[in-house]
């Protein structure tokens, strides 16, 4: 009949296809993706996207899901891989407002704040120009007024000479401290950047008591260190042989160091401890996470008593032009790594039904440290991974500093850290 389709002249397959109406809805299905790509395509172009993602522009590697993306290396997340790489650890920088070129480069400088935060580089007799409160990690104000504005003239070794980090164009010497509430879970001078979908009451957290249950006579504390062969800034006599950029296998110059120091202090004050030294990050990278459970879960079944595990690391903030930035407070005179407290829990879909313990103890201690030291501490960051933090009620990734800290600062820190932890255990433990 004239005007119908002869199917007869059609192959098979494609007869019952046209037979059952599929090749409209095939049209229909592709006209729909026609039209989200094109819908997508206007809203990317117009930034819409892209300026209400906060980013932070920065990313550590501490976390075995980094690793990196694609095998490209460690650097800044441009906003593309912030949006695809869930498993992405951002540092606690507040986000600000900032221009950003078409390929992802940031040109390494911050425009002024006016939301969360600010960094704080000048020295202590230097008055604050820039319009910003001044504030401690506990939101008072801090006694050295240090200006909320970049000064690459800082001299910030105590004793009034520079070293060569200091001189370094590519290093940039910044404090990080919340100047408000704002952006942050936020009770009692404990801020936490909350990167889950979770509500966190941090006042209420710090009204329950740590569940610990500590037994002082026989070891209650383990440090590891997933990604051990994280190293420093090579500076004066601690200069390494690097088996990858910025890490070393050598145990002397790597955050074992730093885990040797804690532990030193921790025995002093009567906590026994153990501290498995193992490298779980070289020669391979990858599934260091899984390597470094395992010995975990070794150390648990061999001292029961143990209800604290450190996973101690190290921070690294890359800008997207090459630019390093090193984290110090000054604390009695001398240069300290800041410290970044961070806790997992099970929103990315990894069993963890102990994680608000591990937040627990988590600002305890960061309230401890606030009070010891103000400022000292970054915000708690709190994120979807587990980070093997499920082993036990009171676990923690701690890291000290960044690659373009110095190991002294690191150490310097570790020892302010763990007398702190042991102030918060002395109220704890059973008398």
């Amino acid at each position: 009949m004239k005007g119908r389709l002869r199917l007869r002249s059609i192959p098979r397959r494609l007869r019952y296809g046209i037979r059952w109406n599929l090749l409209p809805k095939l049209i229909v299905v592709i006209l729909a993706a026609v039209v989200l790509r094109l819908f997508f395509s206007i809203l990317g172009n117009s930034g819409f996207i892209q300026n209400n993602v906060d980013t932070d522009f920065f990313k550590t590697v501490l976390s075995a899901e980094l690793g990196s993306v694609n095998g490209m290396p460690l650097s800044v997340f441009s906003r593309q891989s912030l949006l695809s790489g869930q498993s992405a650890i951002l540092t606690s920088l507040p986000p600000y407002e900032f221009q950003i070129a078409a390929d992802d480069g940031f040109d390494g400088e911050f425009s002024d704040f006016d939301t969360v935060g600010s960094i704080y580089t000048n020295p202590p007799d230097k008055a604050n120009t820039s319009g910003e409160d001044d504030r401690a990690n506990d939101g008072t104000p801090s006694s050295g007024n240090p200006a909320n504005e970049y000064d690459d003239s800082y001299d910030s070794a105590s004793d009034g000479t520079k070293s060569s980090v200091d001189n370094d164009p590519n290093v940039r010497t910044v404090t990080i401290i919340p100047s408000s509430p704002a952006g942050y879970d936020y009770a009692d001078g404990v801020y936490i950047k909350n990167e889950t979908s979770y509500d966190i009451d941090v006042e209420k957290l710090l009204n329950k008591k740590p569940k610990l249950d500590l037994d002082i006579d026989n070891p209650v504390i383990l440090v590891v260190h997933t990604h051990a062969s994280e190293a420093y800034y090579p500076e004066g006599e601690d200069i390494y042989e690097p088996t990858d950029t910025e890490r070393t296998d050598d145990k002397n110059y790597n955050v074992v160091r730093v885990g040797d120091e804690v532990v030193s202090v921790l025995k002093d004050r009567g906590y026994e401890a153990v501290h498995i030294r193992e490298i779980f990050d070289y020669p391979s990278y990858s599934g260091s996470y899984t390597r470094t459970l395992k010995a975990i879960e070794k150390a648990l079944e061999e001292f029961p008593s143990i209800r604290i595990v450190l996973d101690i690391h190290r921070d690294a903030m890359v800008a997207a032009n090459g630019s390093t930035y090193r984290t110090i407070a000054e604390i009695d005179g001398k240069n300290a790594a800041q410290i970044l407290l961070v806790v997992g829990t099970e929103e990315g879909g990894l069993k963890h039904p102990n994680w608000r313990d591990n937040l627990t103890f988590a600002v305890h201690l960061q309230k401890q440290l606030v009070e010891d030291h103000p400022l000292l501490m970054r915000p708690i960051n709190l994120r979807p991974e587990r980070f093997n933090q499920h082993a036990t009620s009171g676990s923690l990734i701690v890291e000290f500093g960044t690659s373009s800290n110095t190991l002294q600062e690191a150490l310097y820190s570790a020892r302010l850290f763990a007398s702190s932890l042991c102030n918060l255990l002395d109220g704890l433990a059973p008398q």
